[in-house]
């Protein structure tokens, strides 16, 4: 009988290694009609089950292997593997810390523990047997790649990339490493290496969606959202429910001015997840830049969830939704950029024509310059004490509710802003035209960064004649300021410690040329010519190919054709600059 169990083995074994689960799992069954615990018939039976895609036969004849031969370590991992495949990590734990106490120095077992123990969520064990795992074996690509995916969900990128850089240095290529690896340097800011390492994922694993998603992700780091186009649509096209591909899709065209494709994009990101704040807060940044008002400010919403860095206040009262109020006071307090705050203030007074009072509170710098808008109760600063009040609305919620559907509803109202301060006495006795320049936003912020050029880029409107600059720049910087004084400009720095400054210096000038910052909605605001230089793809509230403002229209838009080169807008405003010159210069005739 023995010798036919072994003839009946080996033919299995044979059936087995060809492919044949079938026949295999037959020959198998006839042994253990013979002997039912056979634990090497039992094991290899429940392999050839999985192979047929049988999971619950294979798990039930492999754990009868292990209990026939408990001290056996390959039927212990090849169950422990069986159970984490089968969405059962913490089965496959437990029985995979059987394995290791059998044969500490088995890597495979450490390995498939590790991962089972991510998937159980423990990361702090899982990185203990990773590391147990990669001393046994080093030259295990998967180990490293593991070990740095843990490190950088524990935000510990240096470290992560470390091991993502042994990952990839293995003779034989781990093709997820490198996209990993390109993700980690993303994070770091290391643009170039994550390019080169993105590349590489997908020349490795062209069928890899995430590879392709990652790739394009680097690209718009470096500021190529146009680059990035074909990797997100690959992406999406390997993998057509692959959400956060279509939000980064909708979110590239965007920036690439297409929001009539964007919103194609995040409708399908919705539709795979309705609740994602990403998919819905960008969708409406995409049909506000088109647009379509109605229909966007609603999912401005999203952006308390959507924001990080947005602090939402949590008050007692209910939050203004547009309703007659009858009396009550409504505290309308400012949660995003000055420029938002001083763009928004002028629907204020569609809250008093509802019958309430308003309490505003505003950032400290533009307190004093708020302090003289009509018939509000107080203007606080953000950390002073408002007063009492019934009801609440973030300034950015303004516009859905009082219905704002027509972007220059209220243009007729500017200036809405008054300089009651007054300018330095020194603009007084200047003769020639005055114009304000301002080329730097916000630095705290990529999008600052985005919108503004650099000093010298302006040379070209400086080195026009019959006029005087001036620089409301209010954090101009030493070789900015030589510059300035070098081509005849006037640095007004000193001069400006808020916006009531800088409302006053604005007052006296003839003409700001500004990137899209604060400044630019303050020139706006006062009703003073305001040229504003935009990036291209540029704030939603710009919208789209035209050269007027429909909230300003005082403002002149001077658009770039290509991302990052501020020659063309500027060179165009430099010669419109003469002509605008002469008319002032006909006027004071």
């Amino acid at each position: 009988m023995a010798d036919s169990i072994e003839a009946t083995l080996q033919e299995a074994l044979e059936c087995f290694y060809a492919g044949d689960h079938a026949l295999a799992a037959i020959l198998f069954r006839q042994i253990l009609d013979r002997d039912p615990d056979h634990a090497e018939a039992l094991h290899l039976l429940g392999l050839a089950e999985q192979g047929m895609g049988e999971t619950g036969a294979a798990l039930l004849h492999i754990a009868k292997a292990v209990g026939s031969s408990p001290r056996d370590v390959l039927y212990r991992m090849n169950l422990g593997t069986m159970l984490f495949e089968a969405g059962r990590p913490s089965d496959a734990v437990s029985i995979l810390r059987g394995a290791v106490e059998c044969d500490p120095n088995l890597w495979e077992a450490h390995y498939v523990l590790g991962n089972a123990l991510v998937a159980s969520g423990d990361d702090h064990a899982a990185l203990k047997s990773f590391f147990r795992s990669v001393t046994l074996n080093p030259g295990h690509a998967e180990t490293f790649n593991n070990i740095g995916l843990i490190l950088r969900e524990q935000d510990k990128l240096e470290e992560a990339v470390v091991y993502l850089e042994k990952a990839v240095r293995i003779p034989t290529p781990f093709p997820p490493a490198f996209s990993n690896l390109c993700a980690a340097y993303v994070e770091l800011g290391r643009l170039e290496e994550a390019l080169s390492a993105g590349h590489e994922a997908v020349s490795l694993a062209p069928n890899d969606a995430s590879a392709h998603y990652n790739l394009a992700n680097a690209m718009v780091a470096a500021d190529n959202p146009e680059g990035s186009l074909s990797g997100y649509q690959e992406a999406v096209s390997l993998d057509p429910c692959y959400a956060d591909a279509w939000i980064n899709l909708g979110a590239a065209l965007l920036a690439c001015d297409e929001p009539g494709e964007a919103i194609v994009a995040f409708d399908r990101a919705v539709c795979l997840d309705k609740y994602s704040a990403d998919a819905n807060w960008n969708r409406a940044l995409a049909l506000l830049k088109h647009g379509r008002l109605t229909e966007g400010w609603p999912g401005y919403e999203w952006r308390w969830e959507a924001v990080p860095w947005l602090n939402r206040w949590q008050l007692e009262v209910p939050q203004w939704r547009g309703e007659e109020v009858d009396g009550k006071v409504i505290l309308v307090h400012a949660e995003q950029g000055y420029g938002d705050t001083i763009q928004f203030v002028r629907y204020l007074p569609d809250i008093l024509r509802r019958g309430g009072k308003v309490r505003l509170v505003c950032q400290p710098a533009l307190k004093r310059l708020l302090s003289f808008l009509p018939d509000l109760e107080s203007v606080t600063a953000h950390g002073e004490i408002p007063g009492p009040f019934d009801l609440h609305l973030p300034i950015m919620s303004l516009p859905e509710a009082v219905g704002l559907a027509n972007p220059a509803s209220g243009s007729d109202k500017i200036p809405y802003i008054s300089a009651e301060i007054g300018a330095p006495p020194e603009l007084a006795s200047v003769q020639l035209p005055k114009v304000g320049l301002v080329w730097r936003g916000s630095q705290i912020n990529t999008e600052g960064k985005f919108r503004s050029c650099r000093f010298c880029d302006l040379e070209p409107i400086l080195l026009v004649p019959h006029a005087r600059y001036f620089a409301l720049q209010p954090d101009i910087e030493e070789e900015e300021r030589s510059l300035l004084i070098h081509l005849g400009g006037v640095d007004l720095s000193s001069r400006i410690q808020d916006f009531g400054d800088s409302a006053a210096i604005t007052d006296a000038m003839d003409l700001v040329i500004s990137v899209d910052t604060a400044q630019a909605h303050l020139t706006g605001a006062l009703g003073k010519p305001i040229w504003t230089l935009l990036a291209r793809g540029a704030d939603w509230r710009w919208f789209l190919d035209r050269d007027d403002s429909p909230w300003y229209p005082t403002m002149r838009l001077f658009r770039q054709l290509e991302r990052g080169n501020w020659q063309q807008p500027i060179a165009q405003a430099a010669l419109a600059l003469p002509k605008f010159l002469l008319g002032i210069a006909n006027q004071a005739k």
